[in-house]
């Protein structure tokens, strides 16, 4: 029976706590058999081979991290198993680049994660009484920690396959604090909360930040109020935007409505965000001349923002920022919410229905590389179709049209998707072109023909030696995940064969 229940032990752990009963089950089996060994060799085995590749999405990989933790220190309550079992876990996360991201980006958002990995943050803010620190496993006071444990006087020992790293009893069920400790530092994970935070004010723009005040307050009680000060700053300029936009909007009620060609600008629907530049995380700026009618809208503004506050003044940032704008196409209008950037490209279309993006680049002084982005999204929506293609000296001489069918339109992605999907794609063609993925996976076919399994360092080395000298270990990072991805590569406890 405990031998049939260890087969299946990776779903168990997964479905933890639905599977509680059968993780109850399997401890009392473990009492009276002596599988402890060969149940962490198992489990061990099915999370590297079904966790720890390249196809599994980052954020299911810290889902499955923290439902072992669970399921296995309800198992093995001295946490010895859960170490011997998460190790290649933690190992594996410690190298994506997007673990940081997306604990932080789980913690805080309104997912059903969320509210599980804010429920155990809370239980690791209280777990000890004024103690909000990270425990290090070399320098923790065990009899501080001895004293904190209401249960001192059922003290055992550690069991024997427990790891001479092992940490205390206390943080090892801490499953925040493990979180954090991956990388053993909390500053990447401030850093991160502060441009995820960012991010996040910069595409809000109803001023309610109930919710993002809760998580800070949460946070600082973690990792302190001092490393957190940049944060609540930006917090802070967000209520004071609130503040001064009802003062000036007030003043611009009283010009009313201002129509300029066939552009309707509602005083009463302007916000803007005012920002202490210093404590924000750096701002991507595209530089852009806007429309005439934008221009406009924002020097009134300025002037009663100078006003109001005496000696300062505003310096707008054109590519951030909200617009939304409606679009008659035949008889229908289609409703939009995008960046200044593409209201000034697709504004363009009215005065003048074809462009060569080179020089709609000229025409909006701006990077026609950058331009050809903004279009694209236009394209994807079926406003603008290409209608040629072609380039000279690396300079996009596109030709995109008005589209006057709204039947084509295609409002299926937003703005958000297209630039992710455009960032991907970008990325791809930098790091290797198609006929170097081509090349260099003939080398790498020969060496695991030869060589059997070998791990990333071992592939990288002898590519540099036989295709090329330059080639970076990224660049062959690209290369097996692709391969694993298409499924010519297995991937398995660091090393890469071929799947045959």
């Amino acid at each position: 029976y405990a031998q049939c229940r260890i087969k299946r032990l990776f779903e168990i752990v997964i479905d933890f706590p639905d599977s509680k009963n059968a993780v109850q089950d399997l401890k009392q089996c473990l009492v009276k058999t002596n599988l402890r060994s060969h149940l962490v060799r198992s489990l061990r085995l099915s999370v590297e081979e079904r966790l720890l590749h390249p196809g599994v999405n980052t954020s299911d990989i810290i889902t499955a991290y923290v439902s072992a933790i669970k399921a296995l220190m309800f198992l093995d309550p001295t946490g010895v198993m859960m170490e011997n079992v998460c190790e290649p876990l933690k190992k594996y996360l410690r190298n994506r680049d997007d673990t940081v991201k997306c604990i932080v980006s789980n913690l805080t958002d309104d997912s059903e994660s969320s509210n599980d990995l804010m429920e155990e943050f809370c239980k690791d803010l209280y777990s000890y009484e004024g103690n909000m620190d990270i425990i290090d496993s070399n320098t923790a006071d065990w009899a501080v920690l001895g004293a904190k444990n209401k249960s001192w006087r059922v003290w055992q020992p550690e069991p024997v396959d427990s790891p001479p790293d092992s940490t205390p009893d206390s943080s090892k069920a801490n499953i925040i604090s493990m979180l954090v400790n991956i990388y053993g530092s909390k500053d990447m994970f401030v850093n991160e909360y502060k441009s995820l935070l960012g991010d996040r004010l910069l595409s809000s723009y109803s001023f309610n930040m109930e919710k993002e005040i809760r998580n800070l307050e949460l946070l600082k009680l973690k990792f302190g109020e001092q490393n957190l000060f940049a944060c609540e700053a930006m917090l802070k300029d967000i209520s004071e935007s609130k503040r001064i936009n009802s003062n000036i909007l007030e003043q611009l009620k009283q010009t009313g409505v201002s129509k300029m060609s066939n552009l309707v600008v509602n005083a009463n629907n302007l916000k803007c965000l005012i920002l202490s530049e210093q404590f924000w995380p750096k701002l991507k700026e595209e530089k852009i001349d806007l429309p005439s009618e934008l221009e406009q809208i924002q020097t009134r503004f300025m002037k009663s923002y100078e006003a109001f506050k005496g000696n300062r003044t505003l310096v707008w940032k054109n590519s951030l920022g909200l617009v939304k704008i409606e679009v008659e196409i035949g008889r229908q209008t289609f409703e939009f919410e995008v960046s200044p950037i593409h209201v000034a490209v697709i504004m363009q279309f009215q005065e003048k229905e074809t462009w060569i993006v080179c020089e709609l680049a000229q025409e909006l002084k701006m990077c026609s590389f950058v331009l050809k982005k903004k279009i694209l999204f236009w394209k994807a929506q079926g406003l603008l179709k290409q209608v040629s293609n072609s380039s000279e000296d690396d300079v996009p001489n596109e030709v995109y049209t008005l589209v006057k069918d709204s039947s084509k339109l295609n409002k299926n992605k937003n703005l958000v998707e297209i630039e992710e999907e455009q960032e991907k794609t970008e990325k791809v063609s930098d790091v290797l072109k198609e006929n170097e993925i081509n090349l260099y996976w003939n080398f790498t076919q020969s060496m695991l023909r030869s060589g059997g399994c070998l791990p990333l360092e071992r592939i990288h080395a002898w590519l540099k030696l036989y295709a090329n000298p330059d080639l970076t270990i990224e660049q062959v990072k690209f290369l097996v995940d692709l391969k694993t991805k298409e499924q010519l590569l297995k991937y398995n406890a660091g090393l890469y064969r071929l799947n045959k």
